[in-house]
């Protein structure tokens, strides 16, 4: 019976640790996409909004 108790406990223990890998696992995995996107934001999208901009200050200054 206590050979039982033990053996149940270290399941339950070891579900315990899994469960904390997989909490952690989870918040790796967000913060590697953040990291994609903010790669991806200032690669490629900020030179094109700066370009943008650029572009509308052309404009304006054509206007006037």
């Amino acid at each position: 019976m206590i050979v039982l108790i033990l053996k149940f406990d270290q399941k339950l223990q070891f579900v315990h640790i899994m469960h904390k890998f997989a909490i952690l696992e989870s918040l790796n995995i967000i913060s590697l996409a953040f990291c994609i996107i903010k790669h991806f934001y200032t690669r490629i999208l900020r030179p094109k909004l700066k370009a943008i901009n650029r572009y509308k200050k052309k404009k304006n200054c054509l206007k006037k």
